[in-house]
């Protein structure tokens, strides 16, 4: 079932979301939320991720959710540098609960993902609200201090990171000066790594890994680093795009993993059986 953009009310605000249901869902009915970037839309992320046959293929539902206008006229999630009034949180919960109950999607395998913006926004979801998802991959995505410091944080889920070394948005060692939001910035890759493996209490040796060059064309390789013993049985990767930039590895910059698979082939090993 593939259906049209739907407009969800919320705090009298009109806001729209794309759906996007396979004929034929697995018995878990898993759902997967994936927030787009700023200035980016549902239709125009849906089409670039590719997720929909991803999602065709293994049996669970995509919403793609949209930002709402912020004040310089491009769509944006309210992660503390953009569209500070809007109640993003309370809008994505409320979102996803309307879905659970309408197509009863199963609470225990309902999943988020994002990118850039997007991925800030997934990050934010994962700490203040960890009982919404059951795990998250952010993309190209970065922790803020103020959120890492926020004493509203209850807790972590498994979470799968994709970041580039050469990414000139996201920048891999972070940004302390980072104006939108104050002199604390955000951490770089490598300490936003250590801060997720030091809150899911993880073991000190993760299984490290390079993935085979299939593409030269891109100029940049995946090492990948995975935390598998941590507490609750949750797990923490990161797949480093070396000489990457701030792109959907298989749709855009490297091309030697699909993200979209791969976030999937995450997430499902979450699903109880």
């Amino acid at each position: 079932m593939q259906a049209n953009p739907t407009v969800f009310t919320f705090e009298d605000e009109k806001r729209m979301f794309d759906l996007y249901v396979p004929d034929s869902l697995s018995a878990k009915k898993p759902l997967v939320m994936a927030l787009h970037g700023y200035g980016d839309s549902a239709s125009s992320f849906r089409e670039f991720t590719k997720m929909d046959p991803i999602a065709n293929k293994y049996g669970f539902a995509v919403c793609y959710p949209e930002a709402s206008m912020g004040p310089d006229s491009l769509r944006s999630w309210n992660v503390g540098y953009s569209n500070y009034q809007v109640n993003d949180m309370g809008y994505l919960k409320a979102l996803v609960g309307h879905l659970q109950e309408k197509y009863h999607f199963d609470k225990k395998s309902t999943f988020c993902t994002g990118m850039s913006n997007g991925a800030d926004m997934t990050i934010q979801m994962a700490l203040l609200d960890p009982d919404l998802f059951r795990a998250v991959a952010p993309n190209v995505g970065c922790l803020m201090n103020w959120l890492r410091d926020s004493i509203a944080i209850k807790g972590t889920v498994p979470i799968f990171m994709i970041n580039g070394t050469k990414d000139d948005i996201t920048l891999w060692d972070g940004d302390k000066d980072y104006p939108a939001i104050g002199p604390n910035g955000y951490m770089g890759t490598p300490q936003m790594l250590k801060t997720f493996v030091a809150m899911n209490a993880c073991g000190n040796l993760p299984v490290m890994d390079t993935l085979a060059n299939i593409n030269v064309r891109d100029n940049s390789y995946v090492v990948t680093e995975k935390y598998l013993n941590c507490s609750g049985n949750n797990q923490v990767w990161l797949y480093k795009i070396v000489n990457g930039g701030h792109d959907w590895p298989g749709s855009s910059g490297n091309m030697d993993f699909f993200a979209s698979e791969e976030i999937w082939n995450f997430f499902e090993q979450f699903i109880e059986k």
